[in-house]
């Protein structure tokens, strides 16, 4: 009993996993898509980039965080 309880929580872990990596790449083409109608590279460097840079790195992270807690419960299981 305890076995299936644990494989139906995976199973719907996969699923938001998933969803998080769609939504986040999703997120990524947007941003750079807003990104390639600036004329220069060097505007990219301006201050008022900055956070989108900082969201686009710290969700990044979230999402790599997300993955490597799937693959350690899946290794130790």
């Amino acid at each position: 009993m305890q076995s299936s309880k644990s494989y139906k929580k995976n199973k719907t872990f996969i699923k938001q996993l998933r969803a998080a990596s769609i939504v986040w790449l999703v997120g990524l083409l947007f941003i750079l898509w807003a990104l390639s109608d600036i004329n220069s590279v060097s505007q990219l460097g301006q201050l008022k980039y900055i956070p989108i840079y900082i969201i686009t790195l710290v969700s990044a992270v979230g999402l790599g965080w997300f993955h490597y807690t799937y693959w350690q419960k899946n290794i130790s299981a």
